[in-house]
């Protein structure tokens, strides 16, 4: 029995580090360190100004239903409405905005979260931008802040915050226009985004608050529009919601994005072209004149803006050949066969442990993962990056099923042995089968992909799935045992 105690609680810290390590290198992952790569000039005339308007969290299909209303379908008229658009993966606003300025995917720029210390190490356009003359100014957006390190205007946040950042950004464009200077102007609007994690993305508030800052873009692009040949407007969204509230994960709701073009050389209307948010980078550069970012990935939207598509294509073949040269692009399968083994050899010791342990103990296991899954299904509700607000709530409710299904496994136990000695080695027995079936189930992640976040990223939500196996298994041999052993003996000596 001692023996079978040792296994559980060695396999148990097993797991536990692995989680500490994904989570570690997930929030220490830097991106792709590619050698030195120049931007594409464009030529032509840089605009007066370019203003992107970050309508954080607003879902594509919702902005649709709203476009054309009495109220807002004025926007067609003013510029292109492109609503055909895709997050990126993971669909967080860290990564997502990371994406928007540099053309590139997480995998490669490194931002992947929106918790952590990431800062962006290649040039987007901000620099073009910077390099071109224009100042630089970032409104109400603490991220663009801290990943590209342009200081954020203060606007406080709560009900309102994106009307004052548009308030402020006219403020700022009518002051850098009479003064000469050439302005990009960065705005976000955060109220819709914190909304949608209040009330969920198919709620009414969340649709009326999308629909009241269409009403209030609308506002804005006519406050300015005595100066809109002179420059060019973006108004854009990172993702949509899921409808319990949260993004990150790949579903469609959460992934669905749309653009809004207007000012100088943009035809109005409405362009179907499919793009995703790596797309955006070179096609701004292309269209503003402050080149195509060094790194970039993206197509540009030749059909929607009518722009020359051919440095935005070179300078993609040029990067994805740079990448092409590395060793790390063979998708995991480097070291594949040294996992394998690896995984194997720890499996081996638990299936032979496992065929001694007899039926009792088995079924008392089988009874532990059956409750599980459904206090899981009904109460945690954690398979993709979409279910996480926070990693602690995470562990948080994870941490509460073990215990709370363990006391219920510790009083099955109670009434299916008739001796203390038969419900220790019983439920011993059958943490060794729960724990051998969550090392099952890490395997088809570890083999594929390998304990550590490194270039090419995973299937992210396979692995929120992996981390939150990880959880389980470690709690419920470090303390889920010892809560069932614990109810089940003191239940036993009171009968």
């Amino acid at each position: 029995m001692i023996r079978i105690v040792l296994l559980v609680v060695v396999y148990s810290i097993i797991f536990l580090a692995l989680s500490i390590v994904a989570y570690n290198t997930w929030l220490q992952y830097r991106g792709v360190n590619l050698p030195y790569s120049s931007p594409i000039e464009t030529g032509g005339e840089t605009p007066d100004f370019i203003i992107v308007v970050l309508l954080d969290g607003a879902s594509s299909p919702v902005v649709q239903s709203y476009i054309r209303s009495a109220e807002t379908s004025v926007l067609l008229d003013m510029g292109l409405f492109l609503p055909n658009g895709r997050s990126v993966y993971p669909s967080y606003s860290g990564p997502s905005r990371a994406s928007i300025l540099t053309g590139v995917p997480p995998a490669v720029h490194g931002v992947v979260s929106n918790e952590g210390a990431f800062k962006v190490k290649i040039t987007g356009l901000i620099d073009l931008a910077r390099e071109k003359g224009f100042k630089i100014i970032n409104i109400g957006d603490g991220l663009i802040e801290t990943i590209f390190g342009v200081k954020a205007v203060a606007i406080d946040e709560g009900a309102g915050q994106g009307s004052l950042a548009l308030k402020k950004a006219v403020e700022v464009l009518r002051a850098n226009l009479s003064n000469g200077s050439k302005v990009f102007i960065w705005v976000t609007v955060n109220d819709v985004d914190v909304i949608g994690h209040k009330a969920g993305g198919f709620s009414k508030e969340y649709n009326a608050t999308v629909k009241n800052y269409l009403i209030l873009i609308a506002g804005f692009i006519s406050e300015i529009s005595d100066v809109l040949n002179r420059g060019v407007v973006v108004v854009l969204s990172d993702h949509g919601f899921k409808k319990g509230g949260h993004h990150g994960g790949g579903e469609d709701t959460v992934m669905n994005t749309f653009m809004f073009i207007a000012g100088r050389g943009i035809a109005p209307g409405v362009c179907y072209e499919e793009f995703l948010l790596i797309d955006i980078a070179p096609s701004l550069g292309i269209l503003t004149s402050i080149g195509v970012p060094p790194y970039s990935m993206g197509k540009a939207l030749a059909t929607c803006l009518g722009i020359n598509p051919t440095p935005a294509e070179m300078k993609r073949k040029e990067v994805y050949n740079l990448l092409g040269t590395r060793e790390t692009v063979s998708m995991f399968t480097d070291q594949l066969w040294i996992r394998l083994f690896i995984i194997t050899a720890l499996f081996i010791p638990l299936v032979l442990e496992v065929r001694r342990i007899g039926l009792k103990p088995l079924t008392l296991g089988v009874a532990f993962l059956v409750i599980y899954i459904v206090y899981y299904v009904y109460s945690v509700r954690v398979y993709t990056f979409s279910d996480i607000y926070s990693f602690t709530e995470v562990m948080t409710k994870i941490i509460v099923a073990v215990v709370v299904v363990s006391f219920l496994t510790g009083l099955f136990a109670a009434r299916f042995y008739p001796t203390r000695g038969e419900v220790a080695r019983g439920l011993i027995g059958a943490y060794l089968f729960i724990i051998t079936v969550v090392f099952i189930g890490v395997s088809t992640f570890l083999v594929p992909y390998g304990p550590v976040v490194v270039f090419p990223n995973p299937d992210w939500d396979f692995a929120v799935r992996y981390f939150a196996m990880l959880i389980t298994g470690s709690f419920s041999g470090l303390v889920g045992m010892p809560i069932a052993l614990v109810t089940a003996i003191l239940i036993q000596k009171n009968r």
